[in-house]
């Protein structure tokens, strides 16, 4: 009995020290650069008309990020009714901006629910310098357009895109 409660009582140590030795290790790279900047949490999204702002009533806002470095990757969900902006409509309220640099726009993938914009599908892209997912229609054989602000939806976002280290 006493021999199994030492096995034991060793174990555990051994596994602390073992912990203590990882967090070390932890320490000493992010101190070189290595891990420097990682770190993951959650932010609230919107949905913004980029004429004028507006308000909506949201059945959900969910968003959630993780960062290594100068990488971001993020999802976010929104589902909301009685919107009353106005233009081009964008997610925004993400954590970090996309680094500015001169034609560094960044695609992002986009899914939509009873969202109302016509012929084509809805794409999505962060603008350099900005912190905010903006929604484009795609026509076949045209050139991106702006969407419409719709009143009530549901947008799926997913990026990945670079921030300033």
């Amino acid at each position: 009995m006493k021999r199994t409660i030492l096995t034991r009582i060793a174990a555990f140590l051994s596994l602390c020290a073992l912990a203590l030795c990882v967090r070390g290790l932890d320490a000493r790279l992010a101190r070189a650069g290595e891990v420097a900047n990682a770190y993951e949490g959650t932010f609230t999204p919107t949905i913004v008309g980029l004429s004028t702002a507006g308000t909506a009533t949201y059945t959900v806002q969910v968003g959630r990020y993780s960062r290594i470095g100068n990488r971001v990757s993020m999802n976010a969900t929104i589902t909301y009714t009685a919107g009353n902006g106005t233009g081009q409509p964008a997610v925004a309220g993400l954590p970090l901006a996309l680094r500015s640099v001169s034609n560094n726009d960044t695609a992002c993938s986009v899914l939509t629910s009873s969202f109302t914009f016509g012929a084509g599908q809805v794409a999505a892209a962060i603008a350099s310098g900005e912190s905010q997912v903006r929604l484009w229609l795609l026509a076949t054989g045209s050139a991106l357009a702006a969407a419409s602000y719709d009143g009530a939806a549901s947008v799926f976002v997913q990026c990945s895109y670079e921030v300033t280290p």
